[in-house]
């Protein structure tokens, strides 16, 4: 009784597993990637480390303009900068 058991285990494995190969789906190889990348768009770019804090930020600030901002470990902003405005000066 213990090897009719065995045997039946046994085909249905084998059975299971050519039938789970015949209807399920084909495989998908991985696309290659391209030697390098000519272009990286984005609204921002954010720096962290390893623990996953934010150190820094690339972004465009007020007005659009682009704004470069650095944090310490704990979150605060240690410098920043923006690009001036464009705009002509109205002497006010």
């Amino acid at each position: 009784m213990k090897k009719l058991h065995l045997a039946l285990a046994l085909a249905a494995g084998f059975a299971g597993g050519t039938l789970s190969h015949l209807l399920g789906a084909a495989p998908v190889m991985a696309e290659s990637r391209p030697a390098f990348v000519t272009e990286v768009r984005a609204h921002s770019f954010v720096l962290v480390n390893e623990q996953g804090r934010v150190l820094g930020t690339f972004t465009s600030g007020s007005e659009g303009r682009p704004a470069l901002r650095m944090f310490d470990t704990n979150g605060r902003e240690i410098w920043s900068a923006e690009a001036p405005s464009l705009r002509a000066s109205t002497g006010r």
